[in-house]
């Protein structure tokens, strides 16, 4: 497991210069698409554990990450749900971090290996480095398939 989390700050760097995100927009992606439905109190339950702003909700929903779902019928808030967008976002992410992918070498989809300034240089030299690291270690085997025992 330490494994797949362990290139996440990286993955995270990527989709932050992509999107034009910042570290605890990121986050808040990874947590509404875990929970799918949300309403605007759990969001800020959980951006407390964060730099927040209350500013990045209305940004977020504004650039089309976050939409409206629908009105509670009790009263207890506007109930908001991941858009699409945010959904292709997180399926692109979750497989880089599961291994399932690799991080592109074109600029145009990888806008950090533009390498404008040191942390962008950086950060392209080490996706490649853990492309070339994935590419020669040998696939994982869940089980083994070998009956010859039996």
């Amino acid at each position: 497991m330490a494994r797949y989390v362990r290139y996440l700050p990286i993955i995270k760097r990527l989709y932050m210069e992509k999107y034009d995100l910042s570290s605890t927009q990121v986050d808040i992606l990874i947590f509404i698409h875990g929970t799918r439905t949300f309403r605007l109190r759990v969001l800020y339950d959980f951006a407390c554990t964060m730099k927040w702003q209350a500013r990045l909700f209305a940004d977020m929903k504004s650039r089309g990450f976050i939409k409206f779902h629908k009105d509670s019928s009790r009263k207890l808030g506007v109930i908001y749900q991941c858009s699409v967008k945010t959904d292709k976002i997180m399926k692109e992410l979750f497989d880089l971090v599961l291994e399932q992918t690799k991080f592109s070498d074109d600029p145009a989809e990888n806008p950090v290996h533009k390498r404008e300034n040191y942390t962008q240089k950086y950060h392209s030299i080490f996706m490649k480095r853990i492309n070339l690291e994935r590419e020669q270690r040998p696939a994982q085997v869940l089980y083994d398939t070998d009956d010859s025992e039996f």
